[in-house]
């Protein structure tokens, strides 16, 4: 699921379906739901195009606010209904496979929805108003696999490396899986028909599926033999790395039920920036940062600046960024245990390994008399991302 890495810093120096007053949704105490361990799918058939999508959207959310890491949404956008067709394409064409499988058909109403792809009442897919239902059902299920997805983005070509691991298969002999691999984006802003009949221009449509990275059914594996499996893709520059992400699903092979499924944190973290041009505090997104008047180094009697903070982080490594105006500058950065002089290029990334959930970091910068000289650092983990801009005013 998606973690967060936190730096604190200081700087010293056809037809809608539609639903009746009758039906009744189902709430599940979120308590509930922490003592579970199988994460559930839901699969939300939608279009632009039609009027009551919009209330199961919010039933998704709903349920997703409620069940919190237990429950992945995936909103998907199939090409055969004539509801998603128009000016504007949401569609994948993977979703038709998934949405004939569960028993859609060109006439089949929207919005429908599917848990887990499994029947409820020789039914797959099931009314919005029994999704509440269906979950509180499922979430007694516990987990017969745990899935590990590691997920990394390289900005500068757009390659995503995705691996997987499954392990702790509590059942008796080999298991035949599959490994599903979808590309997700939120915030994706477009038009949309409203309840009301009236066209959102600006709605924000979440959780759509974009592209099934390794086919319809992914990728067939058995345990105890294949545990692991990895793949390489590339992103459509089409698509935002700030608000894309993967969700990895576990099927069986022979039935498709879902076995488990997993979400990666946005490929590219948004990227927070801070700029320096004074003394005092600086009022920041979620920082408060302090550059105070640089000290005199008592060795050289040179004045020094000197960053400091804390990485907050549950194991990993820590990509630190340092982009100078100009090279040849004296500086050292120090992350825990490990420092490291600069190489005194114009731009360098050095890689610590964060244990124990934290580590502290400083760097020392003593730059020539009467000189100005701008610094950007860039702090990485993962798909999150902190960049500050800082300017050194020796003067």
């Amino acid at each position: 699921m998606k973690k967060i890495i936190t730096i604190f810093i200081a700087l010293l120096c056809v037809a809608c379906q539609t639903i009746t007053d009758s039906e009744r949704l189902i709430d599940m105490p979120p308590v509930s739901v922490l003592t579970k361990d199988k994460p559930h799918l839901l699969v939300d058939f939608s279009a632009f195009r039609c009027v009551n999508c919009p209330l199961a959207n919010e039933e998704a959310h709903r349920l997703q606010t409620l069940y919190k890491e237990a429950l992945v949404v995936v909103e998907m956008h199939a090409p055969m209904c004539p509801l998603t067709q128009g000016a504007y394409d949401y569609t994948c064409p993977e979703a038709d496979t998934y949405f004939e499988y569960l028993g859609g058909a060109v006439t089949s109403p929207l919005p429908t929805g599917n848990i887990d792809f499994l029947a409820k009442d020789e039914e797959y897919l099931i009314d919005r108003s029994l999704w509440a239902t269906q979950m509180t059902e499922r979430i007694k299920d516990t987990a017969s696999m745990t899935l590990a997805l590691n997920v990394s983005y390289d900005a500068s070509s757009r390659d995503v490396t995705i691996k997987t691991n499954i392990s702790d298969y509590t059942g008796t002999g080999n298991c035949d899986y599959s490994v599903l691999l979808w590309l997700v984006e939120d915030s994706i802003i477009g038009p949309q028909l409203m309840p009301d009949n009236s066209t959102d221009m600006n709605y924000v449509h979440n959780h759509v599926l974009r592209h099934a990275i390794n086919g319809a059914w992914g990728a067939r594996q058995t345990l105890p033999v294949q545990p692991a499996y990895e793949t390489a893709y590339q992103l459509p520059e089409d698509y935002d790395p700030q608000h894309s992400y993967i969700v990895a699903v576990i099927i069986d092979s022979q039935t498709k039920a879902v076995y488990t499924v997993d979400k990666s944190d946005y490929l590219q973290g948004e990227t927070v920036l801070v700029e320096v041009t004074g003394y005092g505090e600086i009022p920041a997104e979620g920082l408060t940062l302090t550059l105070s008047e640089p000290e005199s180094d008592p060795l050289t009697g040179q004045k020094r600046f000197s960053l400091d903070g804390l990485v907050e982080l549950s194991g990993g490594e820590l990509l630190v960024t340092i982009s100078r105006s100009e090279a040849g500058l004296n500086d050292e950065f120090c992350c825990g245990s490990v420092c490291t002089a600069g190489n005194k290029e114009i731009s360098e990334t050095r890689t610590f390994a964060v244990k124990d959930g934290y580590a502290l970091w400083y760097l020392h910068y003593t730059p020539e008399p009467n000189s100005e000289v701008t610094c950007t650092y860039t702090f990485t983990a993962g798909s999150a991302s902190t960049t500050l801009i800082v300017n050194y005013l020796n003067k």
